[in-house]
Parts: C-alpha cells; structure tokens; sequence
C-alpha cells in the first residue's frame, strides 16, 4: 500500500480540478497517510487570501498539521506577493520540490 503522496494542485481557483487536489489532500491526511499538497503553475491562485470552499479546505488542512506548499518560482511569474498566501502555507524554491516528490511513493497532479 502506498503511503506517501505529493499532490501538485494546478488549476486556477475556481476550477473543479483544483478542488479535487485540494480534497485528495484532506481525505489522505484524513486516513492517516503522509501527504503533502503543493500549489503550483495556475494552482497558486487557490492559495491566495480569498473566502469560499478552497480557502475552508485549505484552512482545515492547516488546522490538522497538514504540511502545505505554494512554488516561489511560479508565485513570482503571476506577480503574485508572498503575503496574499494564506498563512501557514510555505513557499518553498524548485530544489525543494525535488526533495519532495523523491522522498514520495507517489505523486499526483491535478
């Protein structure tokens, strides 16, 4: 059994894709397995400050420990500023995205 996931979350806010990654994330969390969700390309947009059913999903996320990353790199390209992330998400550089998905048994994009 796989016990380890990375979940790339892509999709721009308000995109139903970007909600599965997001709620992949809580149900593996939710059983226990060790995951890691990363807000990436698009997907960066879910991690902004806003209200609606991403933001309460990520927040429960946090509330439970989960560890939760946005890409500086692809922060940067949507001039987005680090402080319109939701606090407790950490922006991490692409070397430490490396690290992430070899230490995962697997890894899903959404």
């Amino acid at each position: 059994m796989l016990n380890s996931f990375v979940i790339f979350d892509t999709k721009p806010l308000g995109v139903e894709l970007s909600a599965l990654g997001i709620r992949m994330a809580w149900a593996c969390h939710e059983k226990g397995f060790d995951v890691k969700l990363v807000f990436s390309e698009e997907g960066v947009w879910c991690a902004t400050q806003k209200s609606g059913y991403h933001a309460a999903m990520i927040q429960k996320l946090l509330d439970a420990d989960a560890p939760l990353y946005c890409r500086k790199k692809c922060l940067e390209l949507r001039g987005i500023d680090e402080k319109d992330i939701i606090e407790g998400i950490e922006i991490i550089e692409e070397d430490e995205i490396t690290d992430l998905c070899l230490d995962a048994e697997t890894i899903n994009h959404f």
